[in-house]
């Protein structure tokens, strides 16, 4: 009997810290922005209001759904930014001591972080960011789901 109560009671506590699957949310704190389901990844993404940051700064907030390990690869997503005339401008995630990199998420975890995009040329701030999310969970699984976020939203 002692050994039936034990991972009950593990999984009594443990409940509350786990994400649910499909719930966009974690500990009643609703993910912030557009939502994405990927293979595993529930995924949000929205503009931050950063008064440090000198470029626009995306947010993403993801849980993993699946029971099993999956990696996530924000350095992987791709981006580009709206002009004022409406033409594409080509960024990047500033990333300058090189710390975006894949990294694994347990089953039923969460996380998030912020990223600031950067014009390639030198361009001024776009009016939106667009980034395909689809590229988080890696080559594997890759499915194209541009998302954009900022004053133009689409």
């Amino acid at each position: 009997m002692r050994f039936v109560l034990a991972p009950v009671l593990s999984s009594i506590a443990l409940g509350g810290c786990l994400y649910m699957p499909s719930s966009y949310s974690f500990e009643s704190h609703p993910f912030v922005g557009k939502r994405v389901a990927l293979t595993c990844l529930d995924v949000a993404v929205a503009m931050t209001d950063d008064n440090r940051a000198t470029s626009p700064v995306v947010r993403y907030s993801f849980g993993n759904r699946c029971t099993h390990e999956t990696t996530v690869d924000l350095g992987a997503v791709p981006a580009y930014g709206l002009a004022t005339n409406g033409e594409h401008v080509a960024m990047h995630a500033y990333d300058p001591r090189h710390e975006l990199r894949p990294l694994p998420i347990d089953g039923w975890w969460r996380g998030s972080e912020s990223i600031m995009y950067t014009t390639v040329n030198g361009e001024p701030p776009p009016l939106a960011v667009c980034v395909d999310v689809g590229a988080i969970e890696g080559p594997a699984t890759q499915t194209h789901r541009e998302v954009c976020v900022g004053a133009v939203e689409l």
